[in-house]
């Protein structure tokens, strides 16, 4: 073989080797409940949640007849 291909076979080799080594992100779930300051239930409750380390923004989901919020996240949001 002459140096052209072994090149080629090695940087082959070094690309497959690190591909894995980008970890896709590992999905999550962010929930809780909401209350007025006076403790009472606050329902359909608008939720935003920020991630300070990257500023990605989104809603969580909640309900009319509920306090609750629940959003499960599988973006690219790096901690």
């Amino acid at each position: 073989m002459n140096i052209y291909t072994r090149m080629l076979i090695c940087l082959t080799a070094i690309a497959v080797l690190a591909a894995p080594s980008c970890a896709a992100p590992t999905p999550f779930m962010i929930s809780g409940w909401v209350f007025y300051e006076n403790d009472t239930t606050c329902d359909n409750p608008a939720v935003n949640i920020t991630n300070l380390n990257t500023i990605a923004e989104w809603q969580a989901e909640s309900n009319i007849s509920s306090n609750g919020y629940v959003s499960n996240e599988s973006r690219t949001l790096y901690m």
